[in-house]
């Protein structure tokens, strides 16, 4: 009787470490393969995400791509007249000191000097009264080179200039004043003014308005100097037309 207890308790004892062994076993390779599906899971996770981000840049840079190409086609045509970014020389414009309209000869004309060096217009002033005056004097038209800018009366509506450059003053403040006036009689067709207090370098994109009956000269008038021995400075100076 007790060596059949002795053997019934084996066999249970048996039955249970086997069962153990097989639970151990299963939990074992069912533990790994979760670990294995999780690093799958985690892998994929982030190859989504760097898909997407790929497929995000991807959209931003078509989007960049189609505003400018949409603004290339919405922008008007420009007509280079000239390109100081190309070639500047001291000999396509005029310099003088001049007083101011109407002023008695009492009162001082504009004192200083022009040059162009690497490109840059340069205006030095040594005194504060008057005005110095710059003036264009070279002009590609229908491929011809003019000291003014002829007319063009097969425009219909207004003909549309545009001046281009980058300007900064030093050791004081200066304030320049755009022209495009009549080269007959010296009338103003259209103006802008802008003044220039620091050593930066400041963008400016002009646009102009005129009659497409008359020949006309640009240039621009150094004024209110703040500062006698103080200059002015002008780059990259461009003059284009616009057309549609």
């Amino acid at each position: 009787m007790a060596i059949d207890i002795i053997q019934f308790l084996a066999s249970i004892g048996s039955g249970l470490a086997a069962g153990l062994l097989v639970a151990i076993i299963n939990h074992y390779f069912t533990r790994r393969k979760t670990n294995a599906e999780t690093e799958k899971l985690e892998a994929e996770a982030v190859k989504i995400r760097l898909e997407t981000q790929k497929l995000l840049t991807e959209m931003e840079t078509l989007s960049s791509t189609v505003k400018e190409v949409s603004y290339k086609l919405g922008a008007p045509a420009e007509n280079v007249i000239y390109d100081g970014r190309v070639y500047c020389d001291g000999s396509h414009f005029k310099a003088q000191g001049d007083r101011f309209w109407r002023e008695p000869h009492e009162k001082p004309k504009g004192m200083g000097s022009f040059k162009v060096e690497s490109g840059i217009l340069s205006v030095d002033r040594t005194n504060t009264g008057g005005r110095f005056r710059i003036t264009l004097l070279n002009y590609l038209y229908d491929g011809v080179i003019r000291d003014y800018l002829p007319k063009n009366v097969l425009l219909a509506g207004k003909r549309q200039l545009k001046l281009s450059c980058e300007a900064k003053a030093t050791g004081g403040s200066h304030t320049l004043l755009f022209v495009l006036k009549k080269t007959l009689d010296g009338g103003h067709l259209d103006k802008h003014e802008e003044t220039f207090t620091r050593n930066e370098w400041i963008r400016l994109n002009v646009y102009f308005r005129i009659p497409p009956n008359e020949d006309c000269q640009l240039w621009f008038d150094d004024q209110n100097v703040s500062q006698a021995n103080s200059s002015v400075q002008l780059r990259n100076f461009v003059l284009t037309e616009l057309t549609s």
